[in-house]
């Protein structure tokens, strides 16, 4: 899945030549990413999409599209070179980022986009606060006991904490990919600090 970046507005959005019109006809379609600059939904992010009228001829834009809005998105192409939508908010939980993370997306964002991200994160981790306690804890043991379920789950309800194995899988696809550093938000700035050092001796 290839994210795509800069793809802001109606000028700079990704075009589709061919996409099926009503039964019969075809059209073009283009999307962007669209950032609120005012109002209650200022900084959230959604996904625009706007197809010409095949109708007259595709020389007339029809009236945009707009997803729900998220506290962060990227755009990308995915397995069918169909345009998707990924997003965490500040109201997702610890799985929710980490499902970002493990699909490929957190480690293809630029810098910009990376120091939304973290934004978005400490968010997540005041509003969730317990939810993210439960989950540090979960990585903690899974470092320590390796794939020993067992005894990941016996330390967690001896701590009285929670939890389900779907998260646990999440965990150790994050710790496998050594990429469980990108939900700590004190390794954050240094991380972001790397890839911009990287990026300017390529």
């Amino acid at each position: 899945m290839q994210v795509l970046h800069g793809r802001t507005s109606p000028e700079t959005a990704y075009l589709v030549d061919d996409y099926p019109y009503s039964f019969h006809l075809r059209c073009k379609i283009r999307y962007w990413l669209e950032t609120a600059m005012k109002g209650a939904k200022s900084c959230q992010m959604r996904l625009m999409s706007q197809t010409t009228d095949a109708r007259r001829d595709n020389a007339v834009w029809n009236k945009p599209k707009g997803s729900t809005y998220n506290d962060f998105a990227v755009m990308y192409l995915d397995e069918n070179n169909h345009i998707q939508q990924a997003c965490v908010s500040c109201n997702a939980g610890p799985e929710d980022f980490a499902r970002f993370v493990n699909d490929g997306f957190y480690a293809q964002l630029d810098e910009n986009e990376l120091k939304r991200f973290r934004v978005v994160l400490v968010g997540s981790r005041v509003l969730s606060s317990e939810s993210w306690k439960r989950w540090d804890t979960l990585v903690e043991l899974i470092v320590l006991h390796g794939d020993n379920r067992t005894a990941v789950f016996y330390t967690m309800e001896q701590a009285g904490l929670h939890c389900w194995e779907r998260e646990c899988e999440a965990a150790e696809k994050l710790i496998a990919a050594k990429q469980f550093d990108a939900l700590q938000v004190r390794k954050q700035q240094s991380r972001e600090s790397n890839r911009v050092e990287n990026s300017a001796t390529v």
